[in-house]
């Protein structure tokens, strides 16, 4: 179902039978991969009183494709045509409208009747919002401009938390460590599509300090995730037009890390002002909060993913130490998961989405 943000619902688990306080899981995808790769959470959303909703983001499958006037205000740094405060002016434009679009959504799933209101103790009820690997980024512009939204108000007794699952460093534009890989940033020099697949999915043994971060090669075992994964399911989770050279999401991962405004949109959603200086002019963050960050993170996903974890505690960290406001952020880790957890261990990736466990092991770990 094509809703009238232009996004699409591929799969609505429905309300599970009899209960009054579930919790609405709304699921963005990443890169190229879209919200197919989500399948194996739906038969585990009733045992966690939840419902799930897969969404895929336009330009993906069912949803309305971008138009010239959206795709040219990703086209400056790849073109060179702007000087890089346009190209940056340019991106915060374009996200805050995916943003919009992300908010129209969830004011159509609650006018609707289909969601709960969140209940007194925040633990249950209300929508989840989780967006993984480059659905992060929309996660950063929900959080950025929530409270200058026109659904505000409808949203605010029915949002009950944002999650960022496996988020990557480049979005949030940290230092980069010596030795960087990623593909993805340098689109011209990538292996080919399986050599690609293999590293995103595959499972890496990492140490305890940048350096130890092993950039290329994954484990023999266990195997990559995509490599079990039959060439039916592969081509229902692929799409791969927007990731390409002159796709939507290619122009946004390069354009958006390189220029900084990746960086931005972050401080945006994480920063609030000093609650003793509350007033009409502070940060538009502070009507939402008590709106928290839930941050799900896999040790053996991509070097990536653990390097920027670990960039987001550090600075949540000295944020706290020198008294700036910042959003509540909480953490899981998936210990023994890699980036695709959702598909090798569906049940412990949803707990972690939906509960507060500083810990889940799987696999070989569990």
């Amino acid at each position: 179902m094509t809703s009238a943000s232009g996004l699409h619902i591929l799969s609505d688990s429905r309300a599970p039978g009899g209960s009054t306080d579930y919790t609405t899981l709304v699921l963005l995808h990443g890169n190229t991969i879209h919200g197919g790769t989500f399948v194996h959470l739906l038969p585990h959303a009733a045992t966690h009183n939840a419902r799930i909703v897969l969404v895929n983001r336009r330009d993906y499958p069912g949803a309305t494709p971008y138009a010239p006037e959206e795709r040219i205000l990703l086209e400056g740094w790849s073109l060179r045509k702007y000087d890089v405060q346009t190209v940056k002016d340019n991106m915060a434009l374009f996200m805050r409208h995916r943003a919009e679009e992300l908010l129209t959504l969830l004011e159509e799933l609650v006018r609707d009747g289909s969601v709960t209101r969140v209940s007194s103790s925040r633990t249950s009820g209300g929508i989840v919002v989780a967006g993984w690997s480059l659905g992060i980024v929309w996660m950063s512009a929900l959080l950025a401009h929530i409270s200058s939204s026109p659904r505000a108000a409808q949203l605010k007794p029915y949002l009950r938390r944002v999650v960022m699952y496996d988020p990557g460093s480049f979005m949030f534009n940290y230092p980069r460590p010596d030795d960087p890989y990623e593909p993805f940033l340098e689109p011209e020099a990538q292996e080919s599509s399986a050599d690609l697949l293999d590293w995103v999915s595959g499972y890496f043994a990492h140490g305890a300090t940048v350096d130890a971060l092993e950039r290329r090669e994954p484990m023999r075992y266990p195997l990559s995730s995509l490599r079990n994964v039959t060439l039916e399911d592969l081509e229902k989770m692929i799409c791969a037009t927007p990731g390409q050279i002159g796709g939507t999401d290619q122009m946004l991962v390069v354009g958006g890390h390189n220029s900084g405004f990746f960086g931005e949109l972050w401080k945006r959603a994480l920063e609030l002002s000093p609650t003793e200086n509350l007033n009409e002019s502070a940060n538009a963050n502070d009507g939402w909060r008590g709106l928290g960050l839930h941050i799900v993170w896999c040790d053996r996903s991509v070097w990536e993913c653990v390097h920027g974890v670990w960039g987001v505690q550090a600075e949540v960290a000295e944020a706290r130490e020198k008294g700036r406001a910042v959003r509540d952020v909480t953490f899981t880790r998936i210990e023994g998961g890699n980036h695709f957890a959702h598909w090798d261990y569906p049940k412990e990736t949803l707990a972690a989405m939906l509960r507060n466990d500083e810990r889940l092991a799987v696999g070989v770990l569990g």
